[in-house]
């Protein structure tokens, strides 16, 4: 019966080794339902099929290790304190599952770092290839940070900063135009309560491609209080579009979390506090 319930256990974290990279398929970020510690920079409240992966992969890791340590030492004190036949084989047959069980830990990590090597500060990273369809050279890049291109791109038409601060010179400022009739929407909801500074095209390079296929922008507001980045996230989502507000310290970070801010992320290399609407 032993033996069995370590042969599921294997199988089951074989199957789930082979099954990681078809779960990747959709590479969306996700809300958590509280903040994790997926990442160097603290806490998140959002997190992509990926990283949530790994994150669960070394948790798991983690907590076989410990339960084994915790296994190890009952079975020493009850080998050392009793004299019983019985006892004694109790203790010889919790070492000899731990023991194993430490080996399917150990072999699941070796399995997991030859087929995904993990990076040099020890994380995994899960990558998916799929086919790509090469695009069609465009012989007047935009200037800025971006190297995309956006097709349907239109002028916005909400509250933003002129080139060249807003976007790349020369400009105008533009923006997917779907995402400009979102923008518009949310700016029904409250008129003016904030003002896109960077759009397409991006004068800086941004970590989200999407700033670079102008399907993105960031934005500020004049107040910076709990409640008012609250109001303007949950008018995004109203509006279909998803706003994550971006602090540049782990304090601030802490304070919104715990003033009730949904989406809030830690992000050191931002100049200055901000939304990032897509």
């Amino acid at each position: 019966m032993k033996t069995k319930r370590h042969g599921v256990f294997a199988f089951l974290l074989l199957l789930g080794l082979c099954l990681a990279p078809h779960a990747l398929s959709a590479l969306t970020d996700y809300n958590l339902l509280e903040p994790l510690p997926f990442d160097g920079n603290g806490l998140t409240t959002t997190v992509n099929t990926g990283t949530y992966i790994a994150g669960l992969f070394r948790l798991v890791i983690a907590l076989a290790g410990a339960i084994a340590v915790l296994r190890l030492i009952y079975a020493g004190i009850v080998y050392m304190s009793t004299d019983a036949f019985g006892k004694k084989e109790q203790a010889k047959n919790i070492i000899q599952e731990t023991m194993m069980g430490l080996a399917l830990t150990l072999g699941a990590w070796v399995i997991v770092a030859t087929i995904l090597p993990p990076q040099e500060d020890g994380k995994f990273v899960f990558e998916l290839s799929l086919p790509t369809t090469p695009l069609p050279k465009d012989e007047n890049p935009p200037s800025g940070g971006g190297s995309g291109s956006c097709a349907d791109c239109v002028p916005i038409t909400v509250p933003h900063k002129e080139a060249p601060v807003g976007c790349a010179s020369p400009g105008p400022c533009q923006i997917s135009a779907g995402i400009n009739a979102k923008l518009v929407a949310l700016n029904k909801l409250d008129p003016g309560a904030f003002l896109v500074s960077e759009s397409y095209p991006p004068t800086v390079q941004h970590d989200d491609p999407c700033h670079a296929a102008g399907t993105c922008v960031d934005a500020t507001i004049n107040s910076k209080a709990a409640a008012d980045i609250t109001k303007l996230i949950n008018n995004a989502k109203k509006s279909v579009l998803s706003a994550t507000y971006e602090v540049l310290t782990k304090s601030r970070f802490d304070e919104l979390v715990k003033a009730g801010v949904p989406q809030v992320l830690l992000n050191k290399k931002a100049n200055a506090e901000h939304f990032h609407i897509k």
